[in-house]
Formats: structure tokens, C-alpha cells, sequence
């Protein structure tokens, strides 16, 4: 087992030397997917009709997107702060 008491996020290392060629590309490529989608949706979906609607999702949303959504808030409360 490997000893991890007192790692840090970068152990003295910059972050290039953490990233490699595949994990920007990756990064990159996520970022690229999820702006591709916003902007399809932002262009080409129903328009909401007010902020309440569009903050709530229409209170449309399907149970397994509302406890993936409370799994991520979880999980960066645990591990960020």
C-alpha cells in the first residue's frame, strides 16, 4: 500500500509535470462537449419563461439527475473544503 499521509495535491511538482499529453486533451475535449451543449440548448431549446423556471428546471427533472446533482455537491463539500 502506498503511504499518502502528507501528500499534497502537486507533492513539489507543477502542474505541467502532473498533465500529460492525453489528460489536456481529455480536459480539453469535456470543456468542448459541455460548451457545445450549452450553446445548442441556448440556441435551439424551449425558451423558459421565467427565472424561477429556469433556475428549477421546470421541476422536470428526473430523480436520477436530482441525486447526481446532490452527489456533487456532497462530494466537493468533502473534498474542497
Amino acid at each position: 500500500m502506498e503511504n499518502v499521509t502528507g501528500s499534497g495535491f502537486l507533492d513539489g511538482k507543477s502542474l505541467s509535470e502532473k498533465f500529460g499529453v492525453v489528460d489536456y486533451v481529455v480536459f480539453i475535449g469535456m470543456l468542448g462537449i459541455s460548451a457545445g451543449i450549452g450553446v445548442v440548448y441556448g440556441c435551439f431549446g424551449k425558451e423558459q419563461s421565467s427565472t424561477s423556471e429556469f433556475l428549477m428546471a421546470g421541476r422536470n427533472m428526473g430523480i436520477y439527475v436530482e441525486r447526481n446533482m446532490c452527489r456533487n455537491v456532497i462530494f466537493f463539500l468533502i473534498f474542497f473544503i
